[in-house]
């Protein structure tokens, strides 16, 4: 790693910037047992689907304007997608749960019932990540085959060989990049960044350590961000064709930046020094959009790039 006298930082920033939706934290639809019914329902959808294209429930082929192999692929996605609600629903009522006896036992530590932070360090989510954009290529793919059926080889209709095509290339993308994280969580592994205690505190000097569970290797530059992100609902379209989705709003980010070329070797931590102000807004990951403090390291490395976010527990000033 270079001396310290090659690390640098820009002034802090307060200027909004829009970040997109990677990375999203925010829940369009309730956690809990609001979302596991809504999955059960779909689940139900499917599986009527896939038991009608099976002739376990009896229907005439005259009924079917695709084969039935194509039917059950439908029903299949559909209670895929069910499964996936519901589990995500189940996930969230325990969690939910799980915060509630924690405020319970800590009532003056409004933290504690905000998000499950360890006291000690936060880990990176590039697992949860990889698994999610695999499974939604996977999901994509599904969907693709219908449209492309009918649209290539049953009616051989544009708008549905157009559709079908688009849908393949958007699940081909999907895939790719599930790809790109899996080399890259294989080349670097996971990591955490470390601090002195619940909470952190606006206004007061935040010191952290990253350990990685892998070296970075050679890198160009490597650059560490603490930033206060907002995400807000968005919707787009009109009518039937709207839909609603979070995105990130970056309200204050702090940057280091290391210059290389230099080398990070294994079992080495990287100490970080940022001030939060004191008028900053604190985390609030419980509401719906949710806001939070985030740290960002990414290094310019041969080959895949070195990336990871991490969830710090920064909260209101002290009184």
């Amino acid at each position: 790693m270079n001396d310290e006298s090659t690390i640098k930082t820009d002034a802090p920033s307060d200027r909004r910037e829009r970040l997109g939706t990677n990375n999203a934290r925010g829940d369009l639809l309730s956690a809990g047992w609001g979302r596991v019914v809504v999955g059960l329902i779909i689940l139900a959808m499917g599986t009527f689907i896939v038991l009608v294209s099976a002739d376990v429930i009896r229907s005439e082929d005259s009924n079917f304007h695709a084969p039935r192999w194509v039917v059950g692929v439908v029903g299949v996605l559909f209670a895929t997608a069910g499964l996936m609600v519901m589990v995500a629903g189940m996930l969230g009522a325990r969690r939910t749960r799980r915060l509630k006896a924690r405020s319970l036992q800590h009532p003056n530590e409004p933290w504690m019932a905000d998000h499950g932070w360890h006291p000690r360090y936060s880990r990176d989510e590039g697992n949860p990540r990889l698994v999610n954009t695999l499974m939604g290529s996977a999901l994509l793919a599904m969907f693709a085959v219908p449209f492309v059926y009918v649209g290539f080889f049953e009616e051989k209709t544009w708008p549905f060989a157009l559709a079908g095509s688009a849908i393949a290339v958007a699940a081909v993308g999907f895939f790719g990049y599930g790809i790109y994280l899996a080399m890259r969580r294989l080349k670097y592994g996971g990591g955490r960044i470390e601090y002195d205690g619940l909470p952190q505190r606006l206004g007061e000097t935040l010191e952290v350590r990253w350990v990685g569970r892998r070296p970075i290797g050679r890198y160009n530059k490597i650059t560490f961000t603490l930033r206060c992100v907002k995400e807000e609902i968005e919707e787009h379209g009109s009518g039937e064709d709207r839909s609603q989705r979070h995105v990130r709003y970056q309200i204050w980010a702090d940057t280091y930046t290391v210059d290389g070329p230099g080398e990070h070797f294994a079992g080495e931590p990287i100490a970080l020094t940022f001030l939060p102000p004191a008028d900053a807004p604190p985390t609030e990951l419980r509401r719906n959009p949710p806001r939070y403090w985030e740290i960002e390291i990414h290094a310019d490395t041969p080959g895949v790039d070195f990336h990871q976010i991490y969830l710090v527990p920064v909260y209101g000033a002290s009184v």
